[in-house]
Order: structure tokens, then C-alpha cells, then sequence
């Protein structure tokens, strides 16, 4: 005996029902999984990403409208039950669908970082350092210290790494502070051609915000207490050592 695999209570487009079959949505009144998925769509096209609260609201170009924020959140739980199918999970992936809170919380912080790097030109940041109400100083703080206890994983030590040029954004030889300044020093001479050194900025030169000269005559005065890469790196600017040095 001949039954139907679908059966709808309103007509639908034939390539809607295509979508049904092809995503294997084989109860679509009670799930709404198809209506869901537009809205995601459209969701991603105004943000372009599906970082929707949950008490986000869709509407449709009819006026009707669908609570997308419960549904992300729906797919996420049944994503981590092993109850989404493959089809699903791979149209929600290519909206950038993010599948836990942890993961969510990364690329929230990882923007933030982004953003700071191409501001500022260093991921060295102040752990007071805030973009739009984010802590992103906070955030980068611990992601250093995870990095240092080797529990950060590697594909975001290198994600966060690509985020700058020429930086280390988690040294190994010194603080993040003193990175910062170093970072700061580099992009003010290149700002200046290739004639100017370390030797020629004056105590006064503020870069950035930062007491830049300032923090060149500490490095000149405290050279006896810098390590062995701190002292390379400053020569390599254009910082002549001390004569006692």
C-alpha cells in the first residue's frame, strides 16, 4: 500500500518540499525545522553570523513570527544528543552555526580580539582593556595563562597568533606589558622611514597613548636588569647599550 512520506496541512512550494526530503525533515507541523532554517538564514544575512539571544524573534516577510533564539538553542541540544541529522548539521555550519556555550564564548572573545589587533596594531593588551563593555584585556589574560599551562588547544594559539605580524601575542621572554611597548616602539620608527632609532626618540614622545620615550630611557637606565632577548631586541631598534653595559 502506497502512503505518503509528507504530509502538509497548507500547500507548499515544490522546492520547499525538495528541502524537506533532502534534509530528511520527514515531520515538519511539529518541528518547524524548515521554518527554522530560513529564519537562520536570514538572521545570518543581517549579522552574519547566528549569535542570536535566545529570546530573538523572526519575522518573516509576512509578518509572521518565529522564535529563532529558542530554536538555535533547541538545535544545540540536540546536536550535543546526537539526535540532529547530518544534513542539518552541515546547513547550520555554513551559517556559522557555533555548537556550545564554550565555543560561543570563544569566538565572542576571539572577535574581540581581532578587533583590538587591528586597532592597535598588538595583541599585548592592558588587562584593563575593554571594547564595547567586553573585558577583551581580561580575556586575553587568560587565554595567555592557558597557553603558558599548555591547556589552551593549538588551533587557537595559532588562530590568536595570525592575528598579529611580527608579535609574539603570548611572549615567552617578557610581560605583556613590556610586549606592548616594544610592539608600540616598532610600528613609531617604521611610521618614520628607516632613519630614526631608538637612540633618537626623545623622553617626551607619547605613542599610542603610551609614555613611549619614557619607557625607552627605563630600558636605557635598567639594562642591567633586561634578559639577554630583551636586550637583543632593543639593539635591533637602534638602541645603543649603556657604556657601563
Amino acid at each position: 500500500e502506497w502512503r505518503p512520506i509528507l504530509r502538509f496541512s497548507t500547500l507548499r512550494d515544490p522546492a520547499e518540499i525538495a528541502r524537506f526530503v533532502e534534509l530528511r525533515v520527514v515531520d515538519p507541523q511539529a518541528r518547524n525545522w524548515l521554518r527554522g532554517l530560513a529564519a537562520a538564514q536570514r538572521y545570518q544575512r543581517a549579522h552574519l553570523d547566528l549569535r542570536a539571544q535566545i529570546d530573538e524573534v523572526d519575522v518573516d516577510h509576512h509578518g509572521v513570527k518565529f522564535p529563532l533564539g529558542q530554536w538555535i538553542s533547541e538545535q544545540r541540544r540536540e546536536y550535543a544528543a546526537g539526535r540532529l541529522g547530518a544534513p542539518q548539521v552541515e546547513e547550520l555550519e555554513e551559517l556559522g552555526m557555533v555548537w556550545s556555550v564554550h565555543d560561543r564564548a570563544w569566538e565572542d572573545g576571539y572577535a574581540m580580539a581581532r578587533r583590538y589587533a587591528a586597532e592597535h596594531g598588538t595583541l599585548a593588551a592592558p588587562k584593563d582593556a575593554v571594547i564595547e563593555g567586553y573585558p577583551v584585556g581580561r580575556w586575553l589574560e587568560k587565554r595567555r595563562a592557558q597557553g603558558k599551562a599548555g591547556t589552551l588547544p593549538a588551533e587557537r594559539d595559532v588562530a590568536l597568533d595570525a592575528l598579529v605580524d611580527g608579535e609574539e601575542w603570548n611572549p615567552r621572554h617578557w610581560t605583556p606589558d613590556w610586549q606592548r611597548h616594544l610592539t608600540y616602539a616598532q610600528q613609531f620608527l617604521a611610521a618614520r622611514g628607516d632613519g630614526p632609532r631608538l637612540d633618537d626618540v626623545g623622553v617626551d614622545v607619547v605613542y599610542r597613548g603610551a609614555a613611549l620615550g619614557r619607557w625607552v630611557a627605563r630600558q636605557r637606565s635598567g639594562w642591567e636588569r633586561l634578559g639577554g632577548e630583551q636586550r637583543g631586541a632593543l639593539t635591533a631598534l637602534g638602541l645603543t647599550p649603556p657604556v657601563s653595559a
